[in-house]
């Protein structure tokens, strides 16, 4: 008998999620408004109009997390949304095709949709990128520079700020592999922004620091 072929799996489309998500937050609000958006209260001498638009939005952020969370993959129960506090967190499955920048700018998106809101994604602990640094340019800003002169390069920085933002929703360490001055560097940028590191440094700096998830239990510090 013939092994059974299983469809491809096809990329994560984050536009197209986005926009299939955007509508169906706009038919909801659209539905809500006259249903939810005003409540006639009794007030003495008569009656008064009250507006509640807040669960109008409420009600539109959730129809827009639970698309995305449908096209997704994810389970109802990986969306809490809290409206009190005005707080969403969704936990997301591993997208083919998609990385940690996937995620964040995920994130980044649905939260300047409703700015009133405070939307968190957690993350699969996808793959982490690498850092890149070299030596400073004592002409440029003054800055001398971390380790022996060693600053971060542009794309360095960015990604630095990429696995701050994985490490702030994945519970486990990041490990450092490379030259002990490039990791330095590094790790004295990840420390100040409260992130647990272990390092494994060697002799030869190459100016490129490999960055890797730990399990949590993991201790910090050098190995």
């Amino acid at each position: 008998m013939a092994d059974a072929v299983l469809p491809a799996r096809t990329a994560f489309n984050l536009p197209a999620a986005l926009k299939e998500a955007g509508l169906t937050a706009f038919v909801v609000c659209a539905l809500a408004f006259p249903l939810v958006g005003f409540q006639i209260k009794d007030v003495p001498g008569g009656i008064d109009l009250v507006t509640r638009f807040m669960d109008v939005l409420a009600a539109g952020l959730y129809g827009f997390l639970g698309r995305m969370a449908l096209i997704a993959g994810v389970q109802e129960s990986d969306v809490l949304v809290d409206r009190e506090s005005r707080r969403a967190e969704v936990r997301a499955k591993p997208l083919p095709g998609a990385d940690l920048m996937t995620y964040a700018t995920l994130e980044k998106r649905i939260t300047a949709s409703v700015p009133k809101w405070q939307v968190r994604l957690l993350p699969p602990a996808r793959p982490l990128p690498s850092v890149q640094v070299v030596k400073a340019n004592k002409e440029g800003d003054g800055d001398d520079g971390g380790e022996d002169g060693l600053v971060l390069t542009e794309d360095g920085q960015e990604a630095v700020d990429l696995i701050v933002w994985a490490a702030q929703r994945i519970p486990a360490p990041v490990q450092l592999n490379g030259g002990a001055q490039d990791v330095a560097v590094v790790q004295e940028a990840l420390a100040a922004r409260q992130v647990p590191v272990v390092t494994r440094t060697a002799r030869r700096n190459t100016g490129t620091v490999q960055v890797s998830w730990t399990t949590p239990d993991t201790q910090t510090g050098e190995e």
